[in-house]
């Protein structure tokens, strides 16, 4: 009797750990320098990476203080720390669909 339950803590402590392993890597963080580009047509927000490769954000976490919406903070470079997110999806008239979509968020902002 013991070994069974020594065999079903081992394993629920298993299948919390690969729980838990999940949810960590859905929100890693990520990292580049970048130039900020203002809002695409799409209004979100637009940078040029060091390395030329275009991102482009959904949200804004609230603790970012700086205004991206303001135009003086266009052209400027940026480190920028951002992460995907899983949200509900919305029709045009804000009604949850039943789907989810990944936006990016941006965590971090800080002026180079």
């Amino acid at each position: 009797m013991k070994t069974i339950s020594s065999f079903v803590v081992i394993l629920f402590f298993g299948i919390n750990t690969s729980i838990y392993s999940q949810d960590a890597s859905s929100t890693k963080e990520n990292k580049f320098i970048g130039t900020y580009d203002g809002l695409n047509e799409d209004i979100e927000f637009e940078f040029q990476a060091t390395d030329g490769k275009i991102y482009t954000f959904q949200e804004i976490a609230d603790g970012v203080t700086i205004d991206l919406y303001d135009e003086e903070n266009f052209t400027k470079n940026y480190e920028v720390t951002w992460i995907k997110q899983t949200v509900e999806a919305l029709d045009d008239d804000g009604e949850p669909t039943g789907e989810t979509e990944d936006i990016q968020v941006i965590v971090l902002l800080k002026e180079i």
